[in-house]
């Protein structure tokens, strides 16, 4: 076999073997720590990704329908649904003296929402809690997006204004937090990693949900009823709509004590037993019921019925309104002495006693019928400018006399100034307006720069029976009341009124009906629209 005369395989000894071993092993470690580099760029760059903004606003984390959200989008919805209930919890349950036990109704923000549980029944957490209302939330709005542009609908030029008005006012509001500018403020609000939420981002979910508003705002608006179905509907509601008018007396039962103090100082006390307390309580039960029944025997009119009342107890009923409840039916509820009220063949005068308790009775209640309101009356308008006494501190240390005692004199007679100076604004400011033509625009002009009213141009509309304080509701619905009308009142509530009388308006029962009708019809339409399915996507594990 003939050789290459290239290569010669002459000499080829182990040393030259073990160099071009060495040789290949070199090139084997480059090419691996290759690799390695860009396996480790890659895996850099990856998490540069993963840790940039990129995917919190620009991927898809839920969708449902047409709508689209971003890992940022989403959290808006998630922590709107926070701070909706937050809200509701302050203003609905505020009654609770004791902070913590306010505090306890809503989640513990140094931990993580996912770690708390918030329904120890079904074991749900606050996290859960506040995704599954997002999710109603997105698909609710999902579907309103879908309707109004089925229809075509965009907002117009004053419902613009308005989406801008209500931005601005957040831009402002968030100047008195503790946030260095509108941005930080949105990120502090909706996104737990401080940097995703952008004011472009939020304005448009601003709009978008503005816009779902306004459109059904607009369908609510536009439903329409004649005065016959109106009627109808009242008619077929009278026990829920009608206004009942009654009066009452309570009169309590005086729990007894389970231990009786000896008769002789020193002495044991007595201690009841349960068979002996039980008795006691429906002697004590059976005491305040015929407390009622005398007082009943004793009244033969609505007067008899006050001025019993004032006697009976001075502190619980110092006058004749003390005694007095004026409220639809619906309100009532379902209890016995509702059913008393609500029936029909219900005459003035008639009297009963009842229990409102469901198991323990603590007290009874003297009830006195007076009338039941068809409201079948025309509803009337005003606009008013409010004009308040300077308050006046009656804790001021200026009222404390050298012996600690308070110096009334110089109180009452600051009070006084202070109401001189009220009712000398009200009659020059009542008199300038009736001087220069005494128009209703001139009346507005006046409202912004002298009312302590932040009701806009001062103006009620659909005002119904009793709905004012007495003095203003009085004025109102006297006989002959005419479009044009007005006078300066004074109300020991809140000070001068200088009230100018817009006109009649519907009647009531009609605008009761509308309302139902309006809010069951709305409500049945918008239920009635098909919501698409909220659906997850891979970067929902960035929200």
């Amino acid at each position: 076999m003939a050789k290459d005369k290239h290569i010669s395989t002459d000499g080829f000894s182990r040393r030259d073997a073990r160099q071009h071993q060495e040789q290949l092993d070199r090139k084997k470690t480059t090419k691996t720590a290759t690799i390695i580099a860009a396996v480790l760029v890659v895996l850099f760059v990856a998490a540069l990704f993963v840790n940039s903004n990129y995917i919190r606003r620009g991927t898809t984390a839920y969708s449902a329908g047409e709508l689209e959200l971003s890992p940022v989008e989403y959290n808006f919805f998630y922590f709107s649904a926070f701070y909706e209930y937050q809200a509701y919890v302050y203003e609905n349950l505020s009654s609770f003296s004791d902070s913590s036990a306010l505090a306890s109704l809503l989640p513990d923000n140094s931990k993580p929402w996912a770690s708390q549980v918030k329904d120890q029944v079904t074991g749900q957490t606050w996290a859960q809690y506040f995704a599954e209302d997002a999710a109603v939330k997105i698909a609710d709005a999902a579907k309103i997006i879908a309707a109004a542009k089925a229809e075509g609908f965009t907002l117009n030029a004053e419902q613009r204004a308005e989406l801008d008005t209500e931005i601005e006012g957040l831009r402002e509001s968030a100047k008195t937090t503790d946030s260095k500018n509108f941005k930080t403020f949105l990120n502090d609000r909706y996104d737990p990693y401080k940097r995703g939420m952008t004011e472009k981002i939020y304005t448009q979910l601003f709009e978008t949900l503005f816009t779902c508003d306004a459109y059904a705002e607009a369908h609510r608006d536009a439903l329409t009823y004649t005065s016959e179905e109106l009627a109808a509907y009242y008619n077929e509601n009278k026990d829920a709509l009608d206004t009942i008018t009654f009066r009452s007396i309570r009169f309590a039962v005086e729990t007894p004590a389970r231990e009786i103090a000896a008769e002789e100082e020193g002495g044991e006390p007595t201690v009841l037993t349960d068979e002996e307390y039980e008795a006691a309580v429906s002697a004590a039960i059976e005491a305040a019921h015929t407390m009622a029944e005398e007082l009943q025997e004793r009244v033969t009119s609505e007067e008899d019925f006050i001025n019993e009342a004032l006697a009976y107890s001075p502190i619980d009923y110092p006058d004749a309104d003390a005694t007095i409840v004026s409220t639809s039916g619906e309100n009532l509820g379902e209890k016995e002495y509702s059913l008393w009220l609500r029936d029909q063949s219900r005459k003035a005068g008639d009297m009963a006693i009842f229990s409102l308790d469901s198991d323990t009775t603590t007290a009874w209640y003297l009830m006195y019928y007076v009338e039941r309101d068809a409201n079948d009356y025309n509803t009337v308008g005003m606009r008013q400018i409010l004009i308040q006494p300077t308050a006046v501190d009656a804790n001021d240390l200026k009222y404390v006399n050298g012996d600690d005692t308070k110096d009334t004199d110089a109180y009452d007679a600051d009070v006084a100034a202070a109401d001189a100076e009220a009712k000398a604004k009200a009659d020059a400011l009542y008199k300038q307006w009736k001087d220069g033509g005494a128009t209703e625009d001139a009346f507005i002009a006046l409202i912004p720069d002298n009312s302590v009213d932040t009701t806009e141009g001062g103006l009620y509309e659909h005002i119904y029976k009793q709905q004012m304080i007495a003095v203003i509701n009085d004025w109102l619905f006297a006989a002959g009341r005419k479009t044009g009308d007005s006078e300066v009142i004074k109300s020991d509530e809140f000070g001068y009124h200088i009230v100018y009388f817009t006109g009649v308006g519907e009647l009531y029962s009609d605008y009761i009906s509308e309302g139902r009708l309006r809010a069951e019809d709305y409500t049945e339409w918008r239920e009635g629209i098909q919501a698409p399915a909220v659906e997850k996507h891979w970067a929902e594990r960035f929200v």
